[in-house]
């Protein structure tokens, strides 16, 4: 288990190869990431969005040992993790999301008319869902700050 540091990480830092050499220095990751050269697996990558329903959860193990999923949401989300095991539900309240021509399908079939719903979730998304709030609040703060300098050459 990783008892000393969890990073909870967005798309570019997220590269295979990191995410074992952080689960060997005991440091867990759950994150979301993107597409790369031969990673994730054949499986994830065929996965087709219009034929996934609303909380479908695809998982494997990649070859570095780490769980990659792909959990459809409003669209398809794939995320990795080192730390959460392969089944692991919370049950969360979600409002119901604006239709979208992704999710329209969805929206009427989970919330019905109401306008919010219990929903069971896999952990490493809630975990995802929970720790990034920070992270994002950064990214907002930085955003803000654009500091005036001027670059003279001579």
């Amino acid at each position: 288990p990783m008892d000393t540091f969890c990073l909870a990480m967005d798309n570019y830092f997220t590269l295979p190869r990191v995410l074992a050499t952080l689960r060997d220095k005991g440091i867990g990751v759950v994150g979301t990431s993107q597409f790369k050269r031969n990673w994730p697996p054949e499986a994830l990558r065929n996965i087709d969005q219009k034929d996934a329903e609303f909380n479908n959860f695809y998982h494997m193990i990649d070859k570095y040992s780490t769980q990659v999923a792909s959990w459809m949401d409003n669209g398809l989300v794939l995320c990795v993790s080192t730390l959460h095991k392969i089944g692991e539900t919370i049950s969360r309240t979600r409002k119901r999301p604006r239709k979208t021509a992704k999710n329209q399908r969805h929206i009427d079939k989970v919330w019905g008319d109401s306008s919010t719903t219990n929903i069971f979730i896999p952990t490493l998304i809630d975990d995802y869902n929970h720790w990034m709030g920070g992270v994002d609040l950064t990214n907002q703060m930085i955003a803000y700050y654009h500091p005036n300098l001027r670059c003279r050459r001579n």
